[in-house]
């Protein structure tokens, strides 16, 4: 099964619309306008259980529902949560210091900051006082007081939630005015804060002009800042996010379903992790992080990844691939990798239905076909039997690989091949299977069905898409032909009248040959019969180069991805790289300006950037006879 990530292509991509239904409010003072479901608490957070919340506006509502499904709160008992009572301090700081380790934010210790009003608190709210302390969010009442059994003001309230802002890496507004012309009396900073809550849409003000910056804040009023300051940091329930594709030390590649592609993220240790719900060090969550697991990326200064892992086991519905006799896998439908490998489907305490109908184990193998859509519940046993639901689906895209009358459609594995039965269009006219196998070429667009035996294919022709980009290490290649990244196979270039131009001239397949190494630059155009009459195969010279991924300590090679796929171990010592070069010189080193870097200093500036101190690239070409490795860092 192939794991290349291929993006920006046409491919089946199954999106789900969410829509935010808005619900009136109840005559509450400062409750907010907008009672819509956000990403940080969805329509489907559960309720919490509190009885006594019924007579609150449902943002209300709704947001100490959130608060209390990310343990910020625990309610004044296991049914009750007292919205109307007034924030105490010491209360403040157990929401603050829960609501911190939401955001990502590692708790310091905890440890005695001075304060000597604290004796008759629980050992948690201790804690907590002094852990706001630690991270600076609040410096106390005096040097050596909390006054942990005062009320919040809702001026303090705004100091306090800033500096929470701050410790979690969220960039904060300009603090601008915001109208509240109710704010004389208070500190600069206090007046900076409440208009940073307003920018960031924390606080709506008790009305449009006012902000009643001396009221205490009540527990329900707490709720609704709270939840809304989850949304503004990004925050997201574990067990939601984009599904990882790729994980290669630093970096992690995802699906990025709105804008249909893989997105991949270089990772620094400097950055904030946490894995299911924990904060983690950039090592911990690299070493936890696979394919199938959700990610979250949380943008700000430094920005948060969020990790949750998955089983395949977990992956119950999706699009199927790699459909063997009686299995298939589910896949990532951008991708195309793997996320459940080889479900079988041989009906042994399993029941089948396709789009909806009733069918035998035999009807719906022969029915299943990659791009198609499947549901399963049940575990498969005798006391729980399993079902297994198929929809038909039509997969669309671009031929590639099209080889007589079978093609292939990214990001799916398997290959389609027309016969002679099937129900054929090219052009939007019903039409025969040889001249399917005639027209079809690579960058044609093509529409695949199927139902039962009988397949739907509707071919429209279309001028060749040059398949271009990076050559890459060929040694599993077979002869005549070239490994290009994103390239679904391996492409010929011997075919009978091919066109060759190398570096801008003219040349012929030997030529070709000759200068052909990984890292270069290739385009292959095809002949189609509409505007080009024979292939076209043009090659330029370029060092091969990418992100470094990993240097074993003592070792002289270097491994990293040249042209997004593929990732060779090459000896940077050698003066025949297993990249296609050869030198009879010396070997060179680069590091940034310094073109006459030691080994040593090239091995060193290779592992800044595998550690994540820096970004960087790494790349090695022929210059004159010599073999010259070059490293670039960057901060």
């Amino acid at each position: 099964m192939p794991t290349n990530v291929i993006a920006g292509r046409r491919s089946l991509v199954v999106l789900f619309a969410v829509f935010a239904m808005v619900i009136a409010l109840l005559a509450l003072p400062v409750a907010p306008a907008n009672a819509a479901a956000t990403a940080a608490c969805p329509a489907t957070t559960p309720s919490a259980g509190f009885t006594d919340i019924g007579g609150l506006s449902a943002d209300a509502v709704d947001s100490i529902n959130c608060i209390a499904f990310y343990n910020i709160t625990k309610g004044t008992s296991a049914t009750t949560y007292s919205p109307a009572a007034n924030v105490a301090r010491w209360q403040m700081a157990l929401f603050l210091t829960r609501q911190a380790t939401a955001h990502g934010v590692t708790l310091p210790s905890g440890a005695d900051q001075g304060f000597t009003d604290l004796a008759s608190l629980s050992a948690e709210a201790t804690t907590a006082v002094n852990q706001l302390k630690q991270l600076a969010i609040t410096t106390g009442t005096t040097a050596t007081t909390y006054d942990p059994f005062g009320s919040v003001a809702r001026w303090q309230m705004a100091l306090f939630i800033t500096r929470l802002v701050t410790a979690a890496g969220i960039t904060l507004p300009s603090g601008a005015d915001q109208g509240f012309t109710d704010l004389a009396g208070l500190s600069a900073a206090a007046v900076t804060a409440v208009n940073q809550l307003k920018q960031l849409a924390i606080s709506t003000g008790t009305s449009a002009t006012t902000f009643d910056p001396f009221a205490n804040v009540s527990r329900w009023q707490m709720a609704l800042f709270l939840a809304r300051t989850l949304q503004a940091g990004g925050v997201v329930p574990p067990g939601t996010g984009s599904i990882v594709t790729a994980v290669a030390a630093p970096d992690v590649s995802y699906a990025d379903t709105a804008a249909g592609k893989v997105v991949k993220v270089t990772t620094k240790v400097t950055d904030k992790f946490s894995v299911g719900g924990t904060p983690a060090s950039q090592g911990a969550f690299l070493a936890a992080a696979s394919i199938g697991d959700l990610l979250n990326v949380v943008a700000g200064t430094p920005p948060t990844y969020q990790l949750t892992n998955k089983a395949a086991t977990d992956y119950n519905a999706g699009v199927i691939d790699d459909v063997g006799a009686v299995s298939f896998d589910i896949v990532e439908p951008i991708s195309g990798v793997v996320l459940r490998n080889d479900f079988a489907t041989n009906g042994v305490y399993q029941l089948f239905s396709t789009d909806g109908a009733s069918v035998s184990v035999a009807a719906f193998n022969l029915d299943a076909n990659a791009g198609d859509t499947v549901t399963i519940t049940g575990k498969g046993t005798v006391a729980d039997i399993q079902t297994v639901a198929l929809t038909n689906q039509t997969v669309s895209g671009d031929v590639e690989g099209a080889a007589g009358a079978s093609f292939n459609v990214a990001p799916f594995a398997d290959t389609f091949t027309a016969v002679a039965a099937d129900s054929i269009t090219i052009d939007g006219a019903t039409d025969t299977l040889a001249n399917f196998t005639a027209d079809l070429s690579d960058g044609d667009a093509i529409t695949y069905a199927r139902k039962g035996d009988k397949q739907t294919i509707a071919l429209t022709n279309t001028a060749s898409v040059a398949i271009s980009g990076k050559v890459l290490n060929n040694d599993e290649s077979v002869a005549n032909t070239v490994d290009i990244d994103g390239a679904v196979a391996d492409q010929a270039y011997d075919v009978a009248s091919t066109v060759y131009i190398v570096n801008g001239a003219l040349d012929d397949m030997a030529g070709l040959e000759a200068a052909l190494t990984a890292g270069d630059d290739i385009s292959i155009v095809r002949a189609d019969g509409v505007v080009n009459t024979v292939d076209r195969v043009t090659l330029t010279d370029a060092a091969f180069s990418g992100t470094p991924e990993t240097r074993g300590v003592g070792t002289i090679t270097v491994t990293f991805e040249a042209a997004g796929d593929e990732s060779e171990a090459i000896d940077y010592t050698s003066l025949t790289p297993d990249v296609g070069l050869v030198g009879t010189g010396v070997v060179k080193y680069t590091v940034n300006a310094n073109a006459a870097a030691t080994v040593g200093a090239f091995a060193a500036a290779l592992d800044s950037i595998i550690g994540g101190a820096f970004n960087g690239t790494v790349s090695v070409a022929k210059v004159g006879v010599d073999i010259v490795w070059t490293v670039t860092t960057t901060s």
